[in-house]
């Protein structure tokens, strides 16, 4: 039993090992904006209220025990009827707990000629087999062995794992028709004392997989398969060593979720990091909203085709920008063209350290956006694709999608 409690005991210092390492949720963003560079890095953290995510769970199971001598009895023959209820909340994107409860039976085999000195309770008698006597006086043979029957409740803590916010990294909750769920915890099992079986409780390390359909955001259909790992002597047989019993477990049910459903995301960016992105904002906004800078360029300019201050910056080798940091550049274009009717712009991808097609791809992508966003009338867009920074002398726009502009005769 003591090198059963240790073993235990090791997996799950392993386990805590594992959850509690320091894991990379530190993201940067290299962002140029005209010639000022920002290296924002953010910490990203989910809050929801207390009475939020909450779900209930019930389901209808199958269990079979698996010991040394088990296989004695045919496998449906050990397959036998229980249930679970449990009560859970998500607690994060990524992982949850649950509470349950449940129980039945449990059939396994024993044979006579291998063990049979029993735990002992009152009224039994030192190395007598009581289950034995049991069939016997049923008029059942046991000859050959006989089967162990018993009766128990469970009572369980988990830890669950949303795999597929873990390994897509898309941390998202409830809008999903299909999640898969892996879990790892404890539970506290006992057997009641039942046709020769002695009373006996047990710690249970338990592990499992769970697929949810969700049939509507708070109606879902589960299916689970576990596994519930134990001492062997659960059956109240001693003298077996340090060996183990598993409970393995199939479970079909209904989990319905209820409190306020999702997680609101907060970005935790440290204050020397946000006094930067605050003096890169201010900077920006000198040429925003009815800013003269904007005004004066064109007033002032008498070539066509001269190049606009405000680009937008996407990441290296990808047709994706920060939406958050960017956006306000693409309402600057928008704007300028709301105040200028007369001008026509071209949406140029640089092709400066960049491929033909990508560039190409994030110039559609911006023209996509000024028409369907804000607007823009399609005819007064033009795309076009080549070395920026060579064609106009310029540095700091390798990866950028840029504006010139000239006016309709």
């Amino acid at each position: 039993m003591k090198t059963n409690i240790r073993y235990i005991f090791a997996i799950l210092a392993l386990f805590i090992c594992i959850v509690s390492y320091p894991q990379k949720v530190e993201e940067t963003r290299h962002v140029k904006r005209d010639s000022v560079k920002i290296d924002v890095k953010y910490k990203t953290r989910y809050t929801a209220p207390f009475w939020s995510n909450l779900f209930l769970q019930g389901n209808f199971a199958g269990r079979v025990i698996y010991g040394e001598e088990d296989n004695g009895l045919p496998f449906f023959k050990r397959l036998k009827p229980g249930f679970t209820i449990g009560i859970g909340k998500q607690i994060h994107p990524d992982f949850g707990i649950k509470l349950s409860f449940g129980g039945m039976r449990l059939d396994g085999w024993n044979r006579t000629d291998t063990y049979g000195v029993y735990k002992q309770y009152a009224g039994w008698v030192q190395n007598k087999d009581p289950m034995k006597e049991y069939y016997e006086s049923q008029g059942v043979g046991t000859s050959d062995g006989y089967v162990h029957q018993m009766k128990f409740l469970e009572g369980s803590a988990d830890i669950l794992f949303d795999l597929g916010n873990i390994f897509t990294k898309y941390n998202h909750y409830g809008d999903r028709k299909w999640r898969f769920d892996a879990y790892l915890g404890l539970g506290f099992i006992h057997v009641m004392r039942w046709r020769g079986t002695s009373r006996n409780s047990k710690i249970t390390l338990r592990t499992g997989l769970i697929t949810t359909y969700n049939i509507t955001p708070e109606l879902g259909l589960n299916f689970t398969i576990g596994n519930s790992m134990t001492s062997s002597t659960i059956d109240g047989v001693i003298g077996k060593g340090g060996k183990l019993d598993h409970i393995g477990a199939m479970a079909l049910g209904l989990k319905y979720s209820f409190g306020k459903q999702g997680f609101k995301t907060m970005r935790l960016v440290s204050q020397s990091e946000m006094r930067q992105l605050t003096n890169a904002m201010a900077a920006t906004r000198q040429e925003e909203i009815k800013n003269v800078t904007i005004e004066r360029m064109v007033m002032d300019t008498t070539m066509l085709g001269g190049l606009l201050i405000p680009s937008v910056v996407f990441f290296p080798n990808k047709a994706e920008y920060n939406k958050e940091l960017q956006q306000v550049n693409l309402y600057r274009i928008a704007l300028f063209m709301n105040l200028y009717k007369d001008i026509t712009i071209t949406i140029v991808g640089n092709i400066h350290k960049s491929q033909h097609s990508i560039a190409e791809r994030r110039a559609e992508i911006v023209r996509r956006i000024l028409i369907q966003d804000y607007g823009i009338n399609p005819k007064r867009l033009k795309t076009d694709v080549y070395d920026l920074n060579q064609r106009f002398g310029v540095q700091g726009y390798e990866h950028s999608v840029s504006f010139t502009f000239y006016k309709e005769e």
